[in-house]
Parts: C-alpha cells; structure tokens; sequence
C-alpha cells in the first residue's frame, strides 16, 4: 500500500536556528541526497508540522510483519514502514501500562516519578511536565482519546490536553471521535494522542481473525474472561493446564486483534491523508509493553524483563515520506521519543529529562548504547544493549545474564553457564543506574478511579488484590526457575 502525497507546510530550518543543528542539518542533507530524496526534502525540522501520537497497548514488536514475523497481522503499519522510519530494537522503560505510558510522556523513569504497581500506582507528579503540557505551551491544541482503565486522566495523564475523553470504547468507537475532534482544528497545530486495548484483550472481531484462525475445539471461549484468564491473580493452575492447542488459539485471538487494529488505523489514517492533512503531521505509532506466551512459563506481562515483554515497535512517518524506508537496527528507548518529537517538531523545553533525541542519529550519529528497564509489577530491572542483557531480581538479589546474538531466547542464563562470557562493567551499570534513582519526596498521591474506571482496569484482568499482598499473575514465584 503506498499513501498519496500531499503539499507539506513549510519544513524548512528557521533562520534563527541555533548552531547546535546546524552540522546536523547537513549530513542529513547528504544522507537525504544519497537515498534519493529531493533536495526539498532539507531538514529534518518542521516547525508546522503537527503530532499523531498512537500507542496500541500490549503490542509486541515481533508479531507485527514489518518486524519480521510471518503471518500478515499489520499491511497497514507495514505501508507506514515503507514511507516511514522503522526502528528495530526499542526498550521500553516498564512492563505495564501505567509506568510505561508515563515514562514515554515525561521522558523519566517510573521510579523518579514515584510510581507503583497495582492497584494503586499513584499518579505522575505535577513537578514533572508532560508531553502535552510542553506542546500546549507551544501552541498546540491536544486532544487525547483513550480507553481508560490505567490510563485515566485521574492518573495524571490528562495534564496539558484541551480535551482527554477517556470513556472507552473499541478502537473503531473511539476512532470517530477523534476524527470529528480533528476536523474542527483548522489551522492550528495539533497533537492527538490515541490509545486502545483492543490487543490487551484477544478479542478480535471474527473478520480480523479469521486469517489467522487454526482450528480448535479446546476449552478457551473468545472474548467473555479470556483476558481476565491470561492476567488473573496466582493463574499459575490456568498456565499450567494449558495445551500447546490452547496456546496457539491465544497467539492466533493475538494476531486477529492487531490485524483488526491495523485495519482500523488504516481508515483513519486514510482518511487524514485524503483530507490532505497526514503529510502536515508527523506520525508515530508505539507500544507500551509486549506480552508472553509461555516463552518462560508465563502468560501476559508486567512480571520480567525478557525481551517478548519489552521490545515494542517504534514506527514513525516524517511529512512527505522523507527518510521513507529507514532502519535504525541499534536499540533505542521509549524515553528518547519525547526529545526526538521536540526537536523534529521544533519545540524547545527546559524540563529535565532522560532520554535524548534520536534526530542526531537520523543524520548519520550514534544511538544510545545502552538501556534500562525499570520495574514492572515485580521488583525486577534490566540493562540491555544491542548484544546483552542482564537481568536483576532486587527482591532476591539476583542476577541473570543473556547473550541475545547466541541466544535470542534468553534459555541460557550465562551467569550460571559461563559467568566470564558477561561483561563486567554491566552489572557495575545496572546498580549504578538503579542506587541514582531517586523517587519524589514521599509517596506520591492515590489516584481517584470511577467506578467505570475500576470496571475496566478488572476487564482487563486485573481482579481484585491479592490478600498476601502479590502481583498480577501470582509473581512471587521464581521465574528463574520456570523455563
């Protein structure tokens, strides 16, 4: 599928540009000249430029075609790909979707923002400024339409938007709201922040999911508690009563549901490019975790940092296709979206922050080198870079390590193995990086959640709290051990 053109706003540099860019500017030029583009094409700042933010929860990077996988679950995010840049190793900074979401919009750890688990993870702290807020400060007119649940603008989410409908909804009903939202903006800049469980949740309509359907007469039911099922509180019984027919039925609801969201997405973005409007707007499309499928004896997430659970894809489609087709193999974090969407937005800020932009990267220079992984519902962290892993469980005090080039399915745990094959200075890192984090001033507030709210965080499989004070899916076990 290739998306028709449009006449961009001016992308051109400002002439008070400060110096910082402008060698920058200039390798991106020649790199811009040698993949054909026209000289037009000049900088990569588009200070007219509008944001499209899209994040589809629970969204694993390999399972989506243009990550390599092999079943047709994404034609449409595959088409942005081709017209856009596709990163390939991209970590985020926590295994569930309040920690995630947040880091992404701040562009700090969970832990600095004073962050928890379920059920009650607190929400983001006024002192640290949102990406909405930065825009709102620009100028934009942000809207954000959500599907709630650990997302709710009650958790600090809503900050800096005209408008956060959070009432839910399928991706298709949310979708229509969005579109009426954009059709009034005119000409101002806008930022539109989209999100949706309609993966989470292995319930794809039956058109989605019939492609990828293989045929089962096992015990699961489509949608009803499935998703409740895979997250549920000490659902160590459920996993393990599994049969390899159970598994692939959830993998095959899996595949459905992105494909029913790509087909989504597709119209919507469709739509906006008929309006002449996509190639006025930078496009991102993201996740804010991935999920298990038993890979080390476990359904869902929020419980390790294997890479099923946090590498996710990282799409995003410059105005006018520029650098259409790029690939940036070395990893990168969820953290550096925020810097990277400012400076190709030409939005400046003062606010303290984590990651840095990968602007300078599309120009020729280096990605970050290494990235860390905050905690999910368990106390467990992670360092990652694009060969190793290391892996520490500060509850136990343990550490695991993984050759990812030898081993991509971390089975084999060096530090029990061939303690010499890790390098030392990772593990040096990983306890550096974790003693600098500091967290707010005391706790940070409860988040009032409506019962509508509460409604749909339990959907979603989060039940009720476990009276011995555990995790979403039991996790006090030793997954270690579970392979």
């Amino acid at each position: 599928m290739t998306l028709s053109r449009h006449p961009a706003r001016s992308g051109s540099v400002r002439s008070d540009r400060k110096g910082r860019y402008r060698s920058i500017l200039t390798l991106v030029v020649a790199l811009c000249a040698a993949a054909g583009c026209s000289k037009e094409s000049g900088s990569l700042v588009f200070p007219d430029a509008n944001l499209l933010l899209v994040s589809l929860d629970t969204l694993r990077a390999d399972h989506l075609s243009c990550y390599g996988y092999d079943r047709p679950t994404s034609p449409f995010l595959d088409a942005i790909a081709d017209e856009g840049i596709l990163f390939e190793t991209v970590i985020v900074q926590s295994t569930w979707t309040t920690p995630s979401h947040a880091a992404l919009f701040t562009s700090r750890y969970p832990t600095e923002l004073g962050l928890r688990t379920w059920p009650d993870p607190g929400r983001i702290p006024d002192e640290f400024p949102t990406m909405a807020e930065i825009l709102a400060d620009a100028g934009f007119a942000n809207h954000a339409f959500t599907e709630s649940g650990w997302i709710a603008g009650s958790l600090g989410f809503s900050r800096g938007f005209l408008r956060y409908d959070d009432r839910g909804g399928r991706f298709r009903s949310i979708l229509p709201r969005a579109r009426t939202a954009m059709s009034l903006f005119g000409d101002e800049r806008f930022f539109v922040f989209l999100h949706t469980y309609d993966v989470h949740e292995y319930d794809p309509v039956f058109g989605a999911l019939e492609p990828f359907l293989r045929p089962y007469d096992g015990r699961l039911s489509q949608g009803g508690t499935l998703a409740h099922d895979v997250q549920t509180w000490k659902n160590d019984e459920w996993r393990e009563a599994l049969r390899p027919a159970d598994l692939d039925y959830l993998v095959d609801l899996y595949d459905g549901a992105i494909r029913e969201v790509d087909d989504a997405l597709r119209d919507f973005v469709g739509r906006l490019d008929a309006d002449g409007r996509l190639d006025e707007t930078i496009l991102v499309v993201t996740a804010d975790h991935g999920e298990e499928f038993m890979e080390h004896g476990r359904t869902g997430h929020g419980y390790s940092a294997y890479d099923e659970q946090i590498l996710v894809p990282l799409i995003v489609r410059l105005p006018g296709g520029r650098l259409g087709g790029t690939r940036i193999r070395e990893p990168v974090r969820s953290i550096d979206i925020l810097p990277t969407l400012l400076e190709l937005l030409d939005v400046e800020s003062d606010a303290e922050m984590r990651g840095r932009s990968l602007v300078p990267r599309l120009a020729g220079g280096e990605a970050p080198q290494r990235a860390f992984v905050d905690r999910g519902h368990v106390p467990k962290v992670a360092i990652r870079t694009d060969r190793y892993k290391v892996i520490l469980d500060t509850k136990r005090d343990r550490f695991e390590a993984y050759d990812l080039e030898r081993d991509p399915g971390e089975s084999i745990d060096l530090l029990r193995v061939s303690p010499a094959a890790v390098p030392e200075d990772l593990r040096a890192a990983l306890i550096e990086w974790l003693d600098g984090l500091e967290s707010p001033e005391g706790r940070t507030e409860t988040a009032p959640l409506t019962e509508e709210q509460r409604e749909r965080i339990r959907q979603l499989g989060y039940s009720a709290p476990d009276p011995e004070g555990g995790n979403p899916g039991g996790e006090d076990e030793d997954d270690g051990e579970r392979r």
